[in-house]
């Protein structure tokens, strides 16, 4: 087996968090798209909803925050068993 890259490792996983293939994660990192709807609080889910100054984009209602936030806590439970 071949040795992982330095820093590939560490690209992975942040792709694995954020719950993306890399090929998606690099296509925004490179500016060839931006996410897009359910992506955007996907990742604010994760980073804050500071993502969607970043991307310039209006901020979700607070209740579809709330909602996100409490199936990703639950799904995540279930995932652990």
């Amino acid at each position: 087996m071949e040795p992982i890259p330095a820093g590939e490792e560490d690209f992975i996983t942040f792709c694995d968090l954020l719950g993306y293939p890399p090929s998606k994660v690099l296509g925004w990192l490179h500016g060839e798209f931006l996410p897009e709807g359910s992506e955007v609080l996907s990742i604010a889910g994760t980073f804050g909803i500071d993502v969607y100054k970043v991307l310039d984009l209006p901020k979700p209602e607070p209740e579809l925050l709330k909602l996100y936030y409490h199936f990703h806590t639950y799904k995540d439970r279930i995932a652990l068993g």
